[in-house]
């Protein structure tokens, strides 16, 4: 026998008395949240994806010098990794945190590298020199 479903609150069905109100819900948490959040600029604020003029262009240049420093022998991978992690909390978006959010946001990306196994290999073929 089968029974058919029926929403809470119908005759034969008990009522839901667990269920958030909206005053209760996350959404209205979540808006508290957000108006005590410090503004960050926007990637479209600090990004100048048109400018080659722009930290676009010097991260450009400043990766190059890392790989042509690589390649040369003058530095060895880990110090390539090092520059490299320095480079992106050098960003216009990283800047805008504040000093723990920045350590964190460093201490996430070297966790990254050293457990993701796709970045893990990447940075071993520079150990291997390929």
């Amino acid at each position: 026998m089968t029974t058919p479903i029926k929403p809470p609150g119908t005759a034969g069905s008990p009522a839901i008395s667990h269920l958030p109100t909206p005053k209760e819900s996350a959404g209205a948490n979540f808006r508290a949240e957000l108006a005590t959040t410090p503004e960050v600029p926007s990637a479209r604020e600090t990004t100048p994806l048109a400018s080659p003029s722009g930290a676009a262009a010097s991260a450009a240049t400043t990766t190059n010098a890392i790989v042509e420093d690589l390649r040369a022998g003058r530095i060895t991978s880990s110090e390539a990794v090092d520059a490299m992690v320095r480079g992106a909390l050098e960003s216009p978006m990283a800047k805008a945190l504040g000093p723990q959010a920045r350590e964190r946001l460093e201490a996430a990306v070297r966790a990254q590298l050293a457990n993701d196994p796709a970045l893990a290999a990447l940075v071993g073929d520079l150990d291997r020199g390929r």
